[in-house]
């Protein structure tokens, strides 16, 4: 999510933001536009500079792209989601002490220890995941996605089993986040929910028939985690990165042992070891599904979602062979190079 304010979407805010007061040249193939608009904390940005064929107002791939949804919020990416594009005021969320719920999400939290007020900032940024994910791979939902943030970390543990090492989980059909007092200030709040959103979308599209390497890695690769992943390997200075497949499941695999979470959990630190073994996990699968989609492309990616949520028969490796033209050990042959 970080790249939201680089690159082509800059190009295309510039151009969603021209009528007020920008001036462009429209007699030429690439217009000049010239045009201030504001982050969401009211940071003034400024964009002057050409603005391609493609992303000017009246453009066929830009009215396909904004025909797409035309429920996705006015300014997306640069303001709150209060209005839709069409401006109209978007269906107020329910709120009680002990749910936030919108229409994407269902944001389960502890009041009136927390106030509705963060909760209902929370539900927001679950939102924004939302249309984030919706834009790039078309996801849809039949019902708010089930969103549930305890109290506190004692909480966190007694209620789901989780250390505070674990930022979320998918579990019985229900996304887990740390407390929204945690999550926000360790700063990765949009990342986690961005990524939890996607692993609960792909368990529920492919019947929870893929492995667990590849959900972490498209939920970091989807939540923008690489710049968390990285800090956390940074500071281990005496374990290879460059780890096997078998080894990277293995440790992937440790923190989903509820058995072995709960003496953490009553002794915590006695599994430290373990934690700094999964970190490298984390990363190397972070990745290797990274690779894959930025050397593969997302259409296959799509192609094997969608054929493994058409058919419940089919596995994950027929699925990626139908999908990308190449066994997996062939796709894991090429990606699975050093990552130092």
């Amino acid at each position: 999510m970080k790249q939201l304010w680089t690159g082509t979407l800059v190009i295309a805010l510039a151009a969603l933001a021209a009528p007020h007061g920008a001036t462009a040249q429209t007699d030429t193939a690439e217009a000049i536009v010239d045009t201030t608009f504001y982050t969401p904390d009211g940071t003034p940005l400024r964009y002057r500079g050409p603005l391609p064929a493609v992303d000017q107002p009246g453009s066929p791939e830009r009215a396909e792209m904004l025909n797409t949804d035309d429920r996705v919020p006015e300014g997306y990416g640069t303001r709150t989601l209060r209005l839709w594009k069409a401006g109209d005021i978007r269906p107020e969320p329910t709120v009680t002490d002990s749910v936030v719920a919108t229409e994407f999400v269902e944001l389960h939290y502890r009041g009136p220890y927390i106030p509705p007020e963060v909760a209902l900032a929370m539900a927001e940024y679950a939102d924004y995941a939302y249309f984030a994910i919706k834009d790039r791979l078309g996801w849809t939902l039949d019902g708010p996605f089930p969103l549930y943030m305890p109290f506190d970390l004692k909480a966190y543990g007694k209620e789901y089993g989780l250390p505070w090492w674990v930022p979320g989980d998918v579990e019985d059909g229900r996304v887990i986040l740390e407390p929204i007092s945690v999550i926000t200030s360790r700063g990765i709040a949009l990342e986690c929910l961005t990524h939890y959103y996607v692993e609960w979308q792909l368990r529920h599209r492919t019947g929870d028939r893929l492995p667990y390497w590849f959900l972490y890695g498209a939920g970091t690769f989807f939540g923008d985690e690489e710049w968390v992943l990285k800090g956390q390997v940074d500071v281990i200075h005496d374990r290879p990165l460059d780890i096997s497949m078998e080894h990277m499941e293995r440790d992937l695999e440790m923190f989903r042992d509820r058995a072995l979470m709960q003496k953490e959990l009553d002794t915590p630190g006695i599994l430290e070891q373990e934690r700094l073994d999964s970190r490298v996990a984390y990363w190397r699968a972070h990745r290797l599904v990274r690779d894959i989609m930025l050397g593969e492309g997302l259409a296959p990616f799509k192609r094997m979602v969608a054929s493994m949520e058409a058919d419940p028969a089919l596995s994950f490796e027929d699925a990626v062979a139908a999908s990308y033209g190449k066994s997996l050990d062939a796709l894991l042959a090429q990606y699975m190079t050093t990552q130092q």
